[in-house]
């Protein structure tokens, strides 16, 4: 993670390195703390930053009128829980950078199997069962720990105060909202009951009402069309940002956190046998979905599914060449045109109407690497030829097609793994991660960003 421009020109000066530490060193205390605007007649109770190059601590307003005045642009959250976010008012939002992660990191004492220090265990809490509601609980899991969720969430994103749709209680990114402000500003390690986001859920989604078994892909594939709708609801953003979604947006390049997180592109290319015309279609792509089943007897990997996806395939109907003016013969392949900074890939392993029984699972264990670099599975090679990205969720399902319970592995920002059940919560290592054998869905989030 390089960070941005305004940190890596700092990343040489000992002076605010020394002001990180000191704050990482303050909110890592168990000590009650409180911080306030030190803006003389400043009332306003939202959490307060403190500026790395000198000693102003200010509220949103005040701490970004300090950053512009004095060129000031880096500041850290004065929140217990925050666990150091470095904010740039420069770049209007949070930066992860190697440099500030690193002196982080070399604080923290937690190795696995032993309870980690106090900043990595806010934010580490599970989720109540509330009547198979484990579809829930684990794709919640897998947004508390991405860092574009968290920043959008505990930066104010999505403003519930301001949400038209709250008060009908159908706004499923206000009870997000809740879950974030309850993980991260409370000290509490006991379960956390989904009662607002199964109300919400229920009133969107009729489907979704009682205490049937779920799939955890199509709710993932709901609530994240739910955030895009609410984002344009709401006026939860600055106006700048609000000025970007005025008319007509892209999948692309929509603001909503559930596009700027999971939105890239998919490219579909057919070419004629006979002329080697290329037609090709772009369509927005928020998740991959892989065939996992084999018709051989060696190992399944994920590299080898990604091969399968993207390998060029002869089509049985023929297809209107524009060129050639006739119908003609065609091959049809598929490619990544645009990664998004975060991609959940789901391994197809439910199969309905084959059997009898309307359906089987699919059993065969997927290998899948900790880090993958996604270059060749995409169309526009970029510049930087390499696009390394890192697993930071396994999603498991136990059971069969028509009953089971899902659980789900987890990495925090300071490296840890932990496994997810329900609301226990158990310090694991990435060996655990990567030996689970009915992995379902797989979260990987972009190296550098």
């Amino acid at each position: 993670m390089a960070g941005c421009k305004h940190t890596q020109q700092v990343h040489e000066r000992a002076d605010v390195i020394e002001s990180y530490e000191l704050a990482v060193k303050l909110l890592g205390s168990h000590e009650s703390k409180e911080f306030y605007c030190c803006v003389k007649g400043c009332v306003e109770l939202s959490p307060c930053r403190g500026c790395l190059e000198c000693v102003f601590v200010g509220c949103k307003k005040h701490g970004k009128e300090h950053g512009e005045d004095k060129g000031h642009y880096l500041s850290v959250d004065l929140v217990e829980g925050s666990e150091g976010s470095v904010y740039c008012y420069g770049c209007e939002d949070y930066i992860p950078d190697d440099v500030f992660e690193g002196r982080k990191r070399s604080r923290a004492s937690g190795t696995v199997g032993v309870l980690p220090p106090y900043q990595a265990t806010t934010g580490l809490r599970g989720f109540y069962n509330m009547g198979a509601t484990c579809f829930m609980s684990v794709i919640l899991q897998s947004f508390v720990h991405n860092p574009v969720m968290r920043n959008f969430f505990l930066c104010g994103g999505h403003d519930s105060s301001q949400c038209p749709r709250r008060l009908e209680g159908e706004c499923l990114a206000c009870s997000v909202d809740e879950v974030f402000t309850d993980f991260f500003r409370d000290n509490n390690a006991q379960g956390y009951g989904l009662t607002n986001v199964l109300v919400a859920s229920w009133k969107v989604k009729r489907a979704l009402a009682g205490a049937s078994e779920q799939d955890a892909h199509e709710f993932l594939q709901f609530i994240l069309d739910e955030f895009h709708k609410t984002h344009f609801q709401s006026k939860v953003l600055e106006e700048k940002e609000r000025k970007k979604v005025d008319g007509p947006v892209g999948d692309i390049e929509c603001p909503c956190v559930a596009h700027r997180t999971f939105c890239g592109e998919l490219e579909s290319k057919i070419q004629c046998h006979n002329c080697g015309n290329v037609t090709s279609k772009v369509d927005p792509m928020m998740d991959l979905s892989l065939e996992v089943k084999s018709q051989t007897k060696s190992k399944v990997t994920l590299t080898g599914c990604l091969n399968k996806f993207t390998s060029t395939e002869k089509l049985d109907a023929k297809y209107h060449c524009s060129v050639c003016d006739g119908q003609q013969n065609v091959d049809k392949s598929l490619y990544i045109k645009r990664m998004p900074v975060s991609l959940c890939i789901q391994l197809k392993r439910f199969e309905h109407g084959v059997s009898k029984q309307g359906g089987s699972k699919v059993e065969v264990p997927v290998e899948f690497p900790l880090y993958l670099d996604f270059a060749k599975y995409v169309s526009d090679v970029p510049k930087d030829p390499t696009l390394n990205y890192e697993l930071y969720g396994v999603v498991c399902h136990q059971g069969s097609l028509h009953s089971g319970h899902y659980t789900c592995y987890m990495k925090n920002r300071l490296g840890n793994w932990f496994h997810f059940d329900d609301a226990m919560v158990t310090a694991v290592s990435a060996k655990n991660a990567l030996a689970a054998k009915d992995a379902y869905l797989l979260f990987y989030i972009i190296n550098r960003l």
